[in-house]
Order: structure tokens, then sequence, then C-alpha cells
């Protein structure tokens, strides 16, 4: 089974930073990537002098028999 993850970051002094995107602060990774790109273009248009960039993360679970 694969999944794929999205997240976004800015350039925060020279060093890649993830972006949480709930209230809480603890969500950095959507999984439908027209969210992340509607996150990611929110984040454009309200801070229009930062570098922002979209990460896509894949992962594949391989199962194993129970024993």
């Amino acid at each position: 089974m694969n999944t794929t993850y999205y997240s976004i970051q800015v350039l925060d002094e020279g060093f890649p930073k993830l972006i949480p995107h709930t209230k809480r602060g603890k969500h950095c990774e959507f999984l439908d990537k027209k969210k992340a790109i509607e996150f990611l273009n929110e984040l454009r248009a309200n801070n229009p002098n930062d570098k922002f960039r979209l990460l896509s993360r894949k992962e594949t679970y391989k199962f194993d028999s129970w024993t």
C-alpha cells in the first residue's frame, strides 16, 4: 500500500521549516494534494515576501503475516 503526504515549507533564515496547518500547530502533513495547494496559495497571498514550497513524501507499507 502506498500513501503520499504533502507538506508546506517556508524558507526561514536560510533553512526550511515545516508550517503546521492546524490551530494547535501539531499537524504539518496533508493527505489531500488539493487542500495542500489551497493552503500554500493562502500562505503566498498573505505573506508575499516569504518563499514557500510544496513537498510530497511517498511511503510504502508492506504488511507481514500476523504472528
